[in-house]
């Protein structure tokens, strides 16, 4: 699920935060730069909770980076990502569970 989007050619941060039934992230995501935040398991499902960051180009992906698995519930992971590639535009920050 697809929690924020950044579009910019100067440098842009956007904070965000997102939850769900089975975790929760929070961050900022800058463009072109870095995604820090902290992703928590909050389900009792067995499974990790993650963040993936994408960067494009206009529609092109340049990359992407998966944050730490946060696991068993209650676990809390922080993150840096790399720096974006480069000529990225666009960052996506996204949420999932595996």
């Amino acid at each position: 699920m697809e929690i924020v989007s950044t579009d910019s050619t100067t440098l842009a941060c956007v904070p965000w935060s997102h939850s769900e039934s089975y975790g929760s992230a929070a961050g900022r995501v800058c463009t072109p730069g870095k995604n820090t935040g902290w992703v928590k398991d909050t389900k009792a499902d067995g499974k990790c909770v993650f963040t993936e960051t994408r960067w494009y180009q206009g529609r092109r992906e340049l990359g992407r980076w998966r944050s730490p698995r946060a696991c068993p519930k209650g676990d809390v992971k922080n993150f840096t990502s790399p720096q974006s590639p480069r000529g990225a535009t666009t960052a996506k920050v996204y949420m999932g569970r595996d």
